[in-house]
């Protein structure tokens, strides 16, 4: 039992590893209202802040999905978004997808990761998101490594359920 359990975990992520095409399918579950917080690193004082977030995700057409951010107690921060999904599915949010891995409840894993500008002093850095999406569950963690440094930072992280 166990190494037919075994094979199985191996084979799935053998698969879910090659697999670097991103489909619209993949970010169905995405469609709906979600609750829950935002965690960000403040760089004036590094140290971790938590606040209540609010998140509608609408699907706009095969390649966007609209996302309307409402934070509670922050209503000024409030901002629209747009997830979008290059047509060949290698690029999600303005990333290089990765990495891709399908969960075995019918949710999907996806890091992205591009070069970009970040932190107080704008300083050049790889960020690196990691969208986490299941039936239940809606993470999107933003990492963060500045460039000649080997150390990666947490920037934000939202961590949604329905």
């Amino acid at each position: 039992m166990k190494f037919i359990e075994a094979l199985f975990i191996l084979i799935f992520y053998s698969t879910a590893l090659h697999s670097q095409t991103l489909k619209t399918e993949n970010l169905n579950l995405l469609v709906g209202n979600w609750n829950g917080t935002l965690t960000y690193l403040d760089y004036k004082s590094d140290k971790p802040f938590t606040m209540p977030a609010k998140v509608e995700i609408e699907k706009l057409d095969d390649f966007n999905f609209q996302i309307a951010y409402n934070y509670p107690t922050e209503p000024k921060a409030n901002s629209l978004d747009t997830f979008k999904i290059s047509s060949n599915g290698k690029i999600f949010n303005g990333g290089k997808i990765t990495k891709i891995l399908h969960l075995l409840n019918k949710g999907v894993e996806i890091t992205t990761e591009k070069i970009a500008v970040d932190g107080n002093d704008n300083k050049k850095a790889i960020l690196k998101h990691i969208y986490t999406i299941t039936i239940s569950t809606f993470i999107n963690r933003k990492e963060v490594k500045f460039l000649r440094s080997k150390v990666w930072l947490l920037r934000n992280e939202y961590k949604f359920s329905k």
